[in-house]
């Protein structure tokens, strides 16, 4: 048994260590540049700032816009470091925010704007320099963004969605506070939670899984089992959030040590082509690309079918097979679209998305891909 694994290199998961904000950053740094999002409320927010007031850090506020990272937030954070002298980053957020945040980390000590480093796009400059100190605590149950070690930005101008990655883009510490995603809105509960099961499903059923993602990634999934309905139906249920916190923080340990699939390929495509979020865009392909997947994984999903379910389907083919019909329940029960059809796709368009698919996640698919099946997955569903 041979693999490698490494994660974020302090984790505190804990109800109200928002509050306790301030003493983590403390050792880390003397000034802090807080990236957060709109909807930060101002009672979090307030007591964020306190914490950082009564542990002598000062701080600079830097709200994150709205939607889907863009290279040109990065280089404003960048900018807002530099010019305030700030020596740790802290990012409060969702997976938008703590990859602006994680890109910016880099940026301040290596140089140059954000699309040097994309791949794909970019010139292939490297992390050379180690970023500087950073601090992420995720406000939405979804992206895993908080331990992983890439960060994905987009540019909707130029049709791009890609990643700048290191191992040293790891944030030193994660605090996940489930308190702060009882009033994330319904939508975003579903489109969140919803990307954490895609990605536990995709890393669990990877070709690079290994025994210890497989571990965390079963337990994820009984997490998500017990709460993914109670979380988007009762928002506020603390417990409920907590569940699908620790699914989430599992399913981005997993899928940055066992890659993902092609859900996670397709979904950047439409994400930048049609002006949806990544959760939704990781939603509307799941069960679609589970159903292709099928025959190549058969028992890693008749696994899956059975945690969901909470059934002990005796045949594989049946339980594999109920995984797939659970997400599409799901996703009705969430008022998620079966297919692609809202969104006008025709035929010339497709050539356009397959180019845009991100080949990264198609290589870990449990089986490969090339342009035209992936073509004809996406036919099959305008």
């Amino acid at each position: 048994m041979n693999f490698s694994f490494m994660t974020a290199s302090a984790i505190l998961f804990e109800r109200g260590a928002h509050k306790r904000l301030g003493e983590i950053v403390a050792p880390m740094g003397k000034k802090a540049l807080v990236l957060h999002g709109a909807s930060l409320a101002e009672e979090i927010k307030n007591a964020l700032t306190a914490s950082l007031d009564k542990n002598g850090v000062e701080y600079v506020l830097l709200q994150n816009p709205s939607g889907e990272p863009e290279a040109e937030y990065v280089d404003k954070a960048v900018d807002a470091f530099c010019a305030n002298n700030c020596d740790v980053i802290v990012a409060i957020g969702g997976g938008s925010v703590i990859d602006t945040a994680k890109a910016a980390s880099g940026l301040v000590t290596n140089g140059g704007v954000l699309k040097d480093y994309l791949e794909g796009v970019g010139i292939g400059k490297k992390i050379v320099n180690d970023p500087v100190p950073f601090v992420a605590m995720p406000t939405t149950h979804g992206t895993g963004a908080e331990v992983t070690k890439n960060a994905v930005i987009g540019s909707a101008a130029q049709h791009f969605k890609k990643s700048i990655r290191d191992d040293r883009l790891l944030p030193n510490k994660v605090i996940v506070d489930a308190e702060l995603m009882v009033s994330l809105p319904q939508k975003a509960t579903a489109n969140c939670s919803l990307d954490a099961l895609t990605q536990l499903i995709e890393a669990y059923t990877s070709s690079k899984a290994n025994a210890m993602t497989d571990a965390l990634c079963i337990s994820g999934l009984e997490a998500a089992a017990r709460s993914i309905y109670t979380a988007y139906d009762h928002g506020g249920n603390l417990d409920a959030r907590e569940d699908m916190a620790y699914a989430s923080l599992m399913s981005g340990i997993c899928l940055a040590n066992a890659g993902l699939g092609a859900v996670h390929g397709i979904a950047p495509a439409l994400g930048i082509t049609y002006g949806i979020s990544h959760g939704e865009s990781c939603a509307l392909m799941l069960d679609h690309v589970m159903e292709y997947n099928l025959p190549y994984a058969v028992k890693k999903y008749a696994r899956i079918g059975r945690i969901l379910t909470g059934k002990d389907i005796a045949d594989d083919d049946e339980a594999a097979l109920a995984a797939v019909e659970y997400v599409r329940a799901l996703k009705a029960h969430m008022g998620i679209a079966k297919d692609l059809k809202h969104l006008g796709i025709g035929e010339a368009d497709i050539d356009v998305l397959v180019s845009r698919c991100s080949s990264n996640s198609m290589n870990a698919n449990p089986v490969k891909l090339d342009k035209a099946e992936v073509a004809e997955l996406i036919r099959k569903r305008i």
